[in-house]
């Protein structure tokens, strides 16, 4: 891992990008593995390696689509403490500028919540937030309220449809509904 990490501190500093804050450390727990103990990064199966490059891909396009409609988004990145592509606006501050509701957007591998990827959206909100029981069902995916503040689309849904154009526009409806609904409550 620390090679890695070397050699891509290096690439970049060859392309003047200043590496000079770069840290090979991580802000929350990781379980040991053995890329901790010198073992070596390999692609094992090479169609999952395409296939979930692929399914990144996909999510970076669709969640910048979303994202461009919200002025203070975070970039679209990998999250390496939950390895999904996401990311996540503002939608309102306090007087003094402090943070009080957002909404995460994000393309996920299976977890203990959903067992095959899928996309979701949270909602925060320093508020308490009740009413959630008044949301319309979704056309496309499904609230997962009240056990978790959000949705999510299972790629099993997408996946029927047929054409790479409708799984874009259903992904995209998923996100626009869900938000269209969070915003428009009152909390």
């Amino acid at each position: 891992k620390q090679e890695v990490f070397d050699e891509l501190k290096q690439s970049l500093s060859d392309l003047d990008v200043d590496v000079l804050g770069f840290k090979n450390e991580l802000h929350y727990e990781m379980p040991a593995h053995q890329l901790d103990k010198s073992a070596v990064f390999s692609v094992k199966n090479e169609f999952n390696f395409i296939e979930n490059s692929i399914y990144r891909y996909n999510a970076e396009i669709v969640l910048n689509k979303i994202a461009t409609n919200f002025e203070k988004a975070e970039p679209v990145k990998i999250w390496p403490h939950h390895f999904d592509t996401g990311t996540f606006f503002p939608l309102s501050h306090s007087d003094n500028g402090d943070l009080t509701s957002s909404i995460g957007i994000s393309w996920t591998i299976p977890d203990n919540m959903v067992n095959e990827p899928y996309y979701y959206l949270s909602f925060w909100s320093k508020n308490p937030m009740e009413g959630f029981e008044k949301l319309k069902p979704l056309v496309a995916g499904e609230w997962m309220m009240p056990l978790w503040n959000g949705a999510v689309l299972k790629h099993s849904e997408i996946l029927k449809e047929k054409s790479a154009v409708k799984q874009y526009e259903l992904a995209i409806s998923f996100f626009k509904s869900c938000i269209e609904m969070l915003t428009n409550s009152r909390w």
